[in-house]
């Protein structure tokens, strides 16, 4: 039987309402779901290198656009500059 709650309390009620005679004994246990550890470490590892070459593609693209805007200062060749 597998019981959901909120709380421990809150499954300790519905254990007793269950089981309600002296007769029973009570008492929660928690098992490690071993398989789903790694599936989640394994998704944390997978989120992490795609945010990292976000990340590294985001700089590329910003060292870019400061590249070409040190060039139109320097007089260098730049698109998109208008001088007046």
């Amino acid at each position: 039987m597998v019981l959901e709650g909120g709380d421990a309390e809150d499954i300790a009620v519905q254990l007793r309402r269950k089981y309600h005679d002296e007769s029973h004994k009570r008492f929660l246990c928690r098992e490690r779901d071993y398989e789903a550890e790694r599936r989640k470490a394994a998704a944390m590892e997978t989120l992490i290198e795609i945010l990292a070459k976000a990340a590294v593609d985001e700089l590329l693209r910003e060292q870019e656009r400061g590249s070409g805007d040190l060039d139109a200062e320097q007089g260098g060749p730049a698109q998109n500059c208008h001088r007046n």
